[in-house]
């Protein structure tokens, strides 16, 4: 009886994190989250709607209308609030079938030489919503909770192999379970998008892998890949480790080529739809000019978006237990094994997501893309934390990386909402630029968006001024090529010149900071600043409006009911959306 009880306890234990974990998320995709399309929601929606009512990738106008009427069952569409304009004009695009060139698109949506429409992004999540989606069909619920919700369950599986299917004993399982369920996935649990569900993937796939469960883990990652195509760099990685440890023999190659097979699937789907392997890159979204040194640490650690924020801990401790490693094994104290080498594919990983043009895309809290490589560092890290002979020290790591985890999770969702918006400067962000400006210098694109705020031009601007609450600058963003434009900041052509020559430049442009340059020579020249930049995001939205067939209609009804002239009516509702989304942040 004894040996009995001494089994079923660590169960029953496990049993109980488990039900505590699905509790969490399930109640908060249930109960706290508002379901809306974030990111390219959009199109990942009109995927599952596809593929729910004609078993096709193919997006289809009846599509959309039936995604709407779907959500009229909850409330009325005009009043729903889930980017109806963006599914309206998807609608129109479909309705008219316009030949819509392989540079622009239509909600992410893309034609075919035949004429038929696909998304640019993969479909696999979509099709992993599927039984969600007709599970609110069957209940009259809202087709965009699907989303949260198989997100919740995605998390819940997860956990279940981490506390079932562990190598570790009864509380290290315990905890790794924990600090998976506060980690990304606890932010981006509402968002109609693959995060959760590669997070998940990549989880599992490692958690077998550094078990020596090697080809288990290859097939997850090559599911986890389809979603995310810079992730075949990881299977390259196993394949590598694989035939280093078991030798290149035609049975090993075999098992490999069956466990990576599907990863195929994508780049197969879309040569045959559009002779290309990669729509994103012909659409014009990736160019490698864009990888800088900057950008790939940033990834990492910088202060508005990086993977440091989602794992303040785990992320330095990874390194340190990494370069511990390596220097035992060059010491030979330890035999060698080609884990240590994953930092150097994770930077190879890091520089193909760095080609993306917009760095400063939707997120929550991270960077969308940081998501998945933390979750590949929690689990590497854990295995190496594991490793370690001082028992004592192993303990007590593990308690501060659970404590951290639920500490920063529970800082960024309860207690700072700006964390959630990508065109502001995060608090310890903005702290450092006050103070210490020299210490923090984010890729151009993040500085200029979270400067400039919501509906700018971006990259158009130069320079581009930070300042504190009272006007003090500390830090400007200036483009190489008008240099010459700081003479209207009270700079000689010496001074110039001389700045062209120290200043680092990346992709064109350089930073200036307070304490090195005198910034404050013209402190009215801010002014002069602020009102031109606030001509030009206004500009931006009446463009916007203007170029949105039903925003403009509905423009068009107001200035009629108002009798006001369309351009007077639009340039008053672009006033009200730039006085909204600089009210928290009026410099």
């Amino acid at each position: 009886m004894m040996k009995i009880h001494i089994k079923v306890f660590p169960i029953s234990i496990k049993v109980f994190i488990l039900i505590l974990i699905a509790l969490l998320y399930l109640g908060r995709a249930f109960n706290q989250i508002k379901p809306y399309p974030s990111g390219d929601g959009v199109e990942y929606v009109m995927m599952t709607e596809a593929l729910y009512n004609h078993h096709t990738p193919e997006i289809k106008s009846e599509d959309v209308v039936s995604f709407q009427k779907a959500i009229n069952k909850k409330k009325k569409w005009i009043e729903a609030g889930y980017k109806t304009d963006e599914f309206n004009a998807l609608r129109y695009g479909l309705d008219v079938n316009k030949k819509i060139p392989i540079k622009k698109n239509c909600g992410g949506v893309y034609p075919d030489p035949s004429g038929k429409y696909y998304g640019f992004h993969f479909f696999f999540y979509s099709m992993v919503n599927v039984p969600g989606r007709w599970i609110a069909d069957l209940v009259h619920g809202n087709p965009l909770r699907t989303f949260q919700v198989t997100n919740a369950f995605l998390v819940v599986i997860t956990c279940c192999f981490l506390l079932f299917f562990s190598p570790f004993n009864l509380w290290f399982s315990i905890f790794t379970a924990i600090i998976f369920a506060f980690s990304t996935p606890y932010w981006y649990l509402g968002w109609a998008h693959p995060e959760i569900l590669t997070t998940c993937l990549v989880s599992m796939a490692c958690w077998f892998f550094f078990q020596k469960k090697q080809f288990t883990g290859i097939f997850f990652m090559a599911f986890a890949s389809l979603q995310n195509q810079p992730l075949v760099v990881m299977l390259v990685f196993m394949g590598l480790y694989i035939l280093y440890t078991q030798g290149i023999k035609q049975k090993v190659l075999m098992k490999l080529g069956i466990a990576a097979i599907i990863a195929c699937w994508p780049p197969l789907f879309y040569y045959l739809h559009f002779h290309s392997m990669n729509l994103i890159k012909d659409a014009g979204f990736l160019k490698t000019e864009v990888i800088t040194s900057l950008r790939v640490f940033g990834f990492y650690f910088d202060l508005n978006q990086g993977m440091i924020l989602a794992a303040p801990i785990i992320l330095p401790l990874y390194l340190i237990l990494i370069l511990k490693k390596s220097v035992e094994q060059i010491k030979k104290e330890i035999p060698f094994t080609p884990d240590i080498l994953l930092p150097l594919f994770l930077i190879v990983m890091t520089c193909i997501s760095s080609s993306m043009i917009n760095w400063n895309h939707g997120q929550a809290v991270i960077n969308r893309y940081a998501t998945y490589f933390c979750a590949i560092i929690i689990v590497h890290a854990i295995f190496l934390l594991n490793d370690l002979k001082n028992n004592t020290l192993k303990h007590v790591l593990f308690h501060y990386l659970l404590i951290s985890q639920m500490a920063s999770i529970l800082y960024h969702e309860k207690f700072n909402y700006r964390d959630y918006l990508s065109n502001e400067h995060k608090p310890i962000a903005a702290y450092i630029l006050d103070r210490y400006p020299y210490l923090y210098s984010p890729d151009p694109h993040i500085f200029t968006k979270r400067t400039l705020g919501a509906f700018s031009d971006e990259m158009k601007e130069s320079p581009i001024i930070y300042a504190t609450r009272d006007n003090w600058i500390t830090k400007i963003l200036v483009q190489k090529t008008k240099m010459d434009s700081l003479e209207n900041f009270g700079f000689t052509k010496k001074e110039i010149q001389d700045l062209k020559n120290k200043i680092t430049f990346y992709n064109g442009w350089g930073y200036m900071n307070q304490g090195e340059y005198n910034l404050n020579k013209r402190p009215n020249y801010y002014q002069q600043i602020k009102k031109r930049r606030k001509r030009v995001i206004l500009q931006s939205t009446i463009d916007l409006i203007k170029s949105t067939p039903e925003w403009l209609h509905l423009e068009e009804k107001k200035a009629q009911e108002g009798n006001l002239p369309l351009d007077e009516y639009i340039l008053i509702d672009a006033e009200y959306l730039y006085n909204d989304a600089h009210k928290s942040n009026p410099l």
